[in-house]
């Protein structure tokens, strides 16, 4: 008999403490795990010209800013194509991709190290 009743009692109930109904278990994004997805973005887009440390300040910031804007959700239509128009504007003013004109110049690739740079001295070795 006490078990029975320990057992109904045990039950969840419609609304339990710290118990999360909306089926995110999870809960939200910590600020953290945030940035460290912004950051894996700007370094993904950095990653064919030779990663994030050819950035000016300037550009992080920017890029910053471009990375934030694609991880959000946009609410509607119009709100979705100014988002990538900013996210194309701001790449297109580091440099990450060419301009929609052509009149912007896209950055270098980096070249590979070759064994004769250091008998030429015509590159810095890093």
């Amino acid at each position: 008999m006490l078990t029975a009743e320990l057992e109904r009692k045990k039950r969840p109930t419609l609304f339990e403490k710290g118990r999360k109904w909306n089926g995110n278990s999870r809960g939200r994004e910590t600020k953290a795990e945030r940035l460290a997805r912004r950051d894996a973005i700007i370094a993904a887009w950095c990653q064919p010209f030779g990663g994030a440390a050819i950035l000016t300040p300037g550009e992080r910031t920017l890029l910053e800013h471009a990375a934030e804007l694609s991880m959000c959700k946009p609410r509607n239509a119009e709100d979705r194509v100014r988002h990538a128009n900013s996210i194309s504007r701001i790449m297109t003013q580091c440099g990450l991709v060419s301009g929609f004109a052509g009149k912007t110049r896209r950055r270098s690739q980096p070249q590979p190290a070759s064994p004769f740079d250091a008998l030429l001295g015509t590159r810095d070795r890093a």
